[in-house]
């Protein structure tokens, strides 16, 4: 929303199969959904483009998932810990 670049990060196993994350967010709606306007909507994508759901400009140039269907340890993740991942993070707005 604010115009940076979209991204991912993406994680290097010893394996040939990939886990690719579409992470969820959203979109910009008018809060109040009885007497939707168009400003209310571009007031909400505006505050959007302030934070991670609207901007990149402030991810780490790092993340790591240490638990979940995202953790590279097999304890914690007995399906999917040795596939490559590419995660993708949410920040259109849309």
């Amino acid at each position: 929303l604010d115009g940076s670049p979209a991204g991912y990060y993406f994680r290097s196993a010893n394996s040939s199969r990939f886990l690719v994350y579409f992470e969820g967010g959203g979109w910009c709606y008018d809060q109040n959904c009885a007497h939707p306007t168009a400003n209310g909507t571009i007031a909400d994508c505006t505050e959007r483009s302030r934070g991670q759901l609207g901007s990149s400009s402030k991810w780490e140039r790092l993340r790591w998932y240490n638990s979940g269907a995202l953790s590279p340890f097999q304890r914690n993740n007995p399906t999917f810990f040795d596939f490559s991942l590419i995660y993708v993070p949410y920040c259109d707005g849309t």
